[in-house]
């Protein structure tokens, strides 16, 4: 199959490249339009229209007539300030580090009906929360190169993506059960990575594990490594929600536990694990500041709440 190859403006920067299909120069084209504008308005160049993105050698043409204009030495000086987030350092700003972690997702689901073969009402269901939701949880818990992430149930991985970007971690790591799934984040993985570099932008360290988060080794890295965590354990079944709750209680003080669903049961719901009930002895817990449509599942606010490991309240 054929593969294009995009340069950067910014010289040393890596190409982007990518087969010449449909999925993808569409995909490049929504790039061109919430990344790239400022770059083509400097070397004038416009956007490619429908036709060209339809048709694989336009598309090739036109990339090849864009990489002779981005050779040019002075492309970045002509780029105004106000758009240099995107051109003139290394580290990722709330926007940019959305856009990049949105448009990995895009390159690598060319077909989003994957996500939706999942029985409703079990735990293999996929849903997502939305990165402007994980980016509030980030300025609310001050995350930062000291905290190492883990998303329980991670799905294709693009919030492990946007927070390494953004929070700048010194690990994110995604746990992932569903073979497909796991599948797309280590894709989703390489294109992030792909696009942060063509942009100039700094790759934090990222990691995935196809398996359980209830398996020997990854309790050990959740209890002994995880400063955040992320569980989106509303829709997990009753069985599962229970060795969550066992796991957590062997985290360290001052672990910080992100979830959908409250972990320090209320009285309506003690069960009989006599290790479930004392989680509420060594926790505190607290709800989070939500944005709007925050999940993909429902256009209503959901609850997440904030639960802190304290052994010494």
């Amino acid at each position: 199959m054929p593969v294009i190859h995009l340069s950067s403006a910014r010289k040393g920067n890596a190409e982007f490249k990518f087969p010449n299909t449909l999925h993808f120069r569409q995909t490049v084209k929504e790039m061109f339009e919430e990344i790239y504008k400022p770059i083509l308005d400097a070397v004038k160049v416009p956007l490619p229209s429908d036709a060209v993105v339809g048709n694989p050698d336009k598309f090739s043409q036109y990339i090849d007539a864009l990489n002779l204009k981005l050779a040019h030495p002075d492309v970045l000086s002509r780029v105004p300030a106000k758009h240099h987030e995107i051109t003139s350092t290394r580290l990722c700003s709330l926007t940019v580090a959305i856009k990049l972690a949105e448009l990995a997702y895009r390159f690598s689901v060319p077909d989003a009906n994957v996500l939706r073969h999942y029985a409703v009402g079990t735990s293999t269901v996929y849903g997502e929360l939305h990165c402007s939701q994980m980016a509030s949880f980030v300025d609310q818990l001050n995350m930062g190169p000291s905290d190492y992430f883990m998303d329980l149930g991670s799905g294709i991985g693009h919030l492990v993506n946007f927070v390494a970007a953004y929070a700048r971690t010194q690990m994110s790591v995604g746990v992932e059960l569903m073979d497909n799934l796991a599948e797309i984040a280590e894709k989703n993985k390489e294109f992030n990575e792909r696009l942060l570099n063509h942009f100039g932008k700094k790759v934090y360290a990222t990691r995935f594990i196809h398996g359980s988060f209830t398996s020997p080794a990854v309790i050990r890295e959740i209890q002994t490594k995880a400063t955040v965590i992320l569980a989106n354990n509303v829709r997990f079944d009753p069985e599962l929600k229970l060795q969550l709750k066992e796991i957590l209680m062997g985290c360290k003080d001052r672990t910080r536990i992100i979830s959908s669903e409250p972990l320090v049961p209320s009285r309506a719901r003690q069960t009989n694990s006599r290790r479930a009930d004392d989680f509420v002895k060594i926790s505190d817990e607290s709800l989070l500041n939500l944005v709007d449509n925050n999940v993909s599942w429902t256009s209503r606010k959901v609850p997440f709440y904030l639960t802190t490991i304290n052994r010494n309240k």
